[in-house]
């Protein structure tokens, strides 16, 4: 085990409905180095119960915030697991979903394959509250350039969670950590983006099992706003990042055009989807809100405008 390099496995915990689930399936991994960290965010519910029961034989610490991080923002407890994460490799589990117990070992193995990587994931499924199989995620290449990468999963042709994922520690801190948005919306994205600048190592096997219900944030009519204003943000981001980005061959030069070219009408295509999730009350909150930087007031109105005439059709 000496010379096994320690993983943590952070998570951010807040609802004990999945939780003990999650613990199982992360406390039964073949990896024979992991620490795993559980940030309570001061969540009404005994959660230390919860992770007592797993104690027993395994390597876990247990830590409760005094206030509540993640409900002004989701990315502040996200980051604190990561300040409190040792070892060379991180991964930011959620309270409910799943892993494969061969998830970690697997990761590991990509990093021998592809030492320059800072970023690891694997196939995933969506499962629903009783665990039951709903859709898999599209097949990746094993290895693929930031171009790729951010390509596909601006064009929608990527599934994937920010559990899936496994990062260089050290990488990450160095980054500044989990990107922070509204609600965490697009957070995921802007993570993983910075952390592929050196590539993104992938393996087929379905080893992440994401859970939908009620309580994702997804779901949320309410939360409808917050989520368009990260959306915004992430575009006003993404602006940034695009300087960055250095094609390794032709294709990556294509790729980028393509990023380029097609990057805000990707994320506006959330926007729409997220107005349509909060209904006309959203719409209307939508239309009075300062307008974005990095967005034309032309474009604005005008997807303002066909949302409102697809609501009183």
């Amino acid at each position: 085990m000496n010379n096994l390099p320690l993983v943590t496995i952070g998570v951010p915990a807040y609802k004990a409905q999945f939780l003990a689930e999650a613990l199982e399936s992360l406390v039964n991994q073949t990896y024979a180095n992991i620490k795993l960290l559980v940030v309570d965010d001061c969540s009404p519910e005994d959660l230390n119960a919860v992770v007592e029961r797993f104690r027993t034989g395994h390597k876990i610490e247990y830590v409760r915030n005094e206030i509540n991080l993640g409900g002004g923002d989701l990315c502040r407890n996200w980051n604190k697991c990561l300040e409190l994460a040792q070892g060379e490799f991180f991964i930011l589990a959620a309270d409910d979903d799943v892993y494969d117990t061969r998830f970690v070992e697997l990761m590991v193995e990509l990093t021998v394959q592809y030492p320059d990587a800072d970023l690891f994931h694997s196939r995933i499924s969506k499962i629903n509250e009783q665990g039951e199989t709903l859709s898999y995620s599209e097949a990746c290449f094993p290895f693929e350039t930031a171009a790729e990468f951010i390509h596909f999963r601006l064009e929608r042709r990527r599934h994937q969670q920010i559990s899936d994922f496994m990062f260089r520690s050290q990488k990450l801190k160095a980054a500044g950590g989990f990107v922070s948005f509204p609600c965490g919306w697009h957070s995921d994205d802007a993570t993983t983006f910075i952390l592929s600048l050196n590539g993104v190592a992938w393996r087929p096997e379905v080893l992440f099992h994401w859970r939908t219900s009620d309580v994702n944030l997804s779901s949320r009519k309410d939360l409808a706003l917050e989520k368009i204003k990260g959306s915004f943000q992430f575009l006003d981001w993404m602006g940034n990042l695009l300087p960055k980005l250095t094609p390794h061959s032709a294709v990556d030069t294509l790729f980028l055009a393509s990023i380029k070219r097609n990057a805000n009408e990707s994320i506006l295509r959330q926007v729409n989807m997220d107005l349509a999730i909060g209904g006309v009350g959203a719409l209307v909150r939508f239309i009075i809100m300062k307008k974005p930087r990095g967005v034309s007031a032309r474009f604005y109105f005008k997807l303002a405008l066909a949302k409102l005439r697809r609501l009183v059709r």
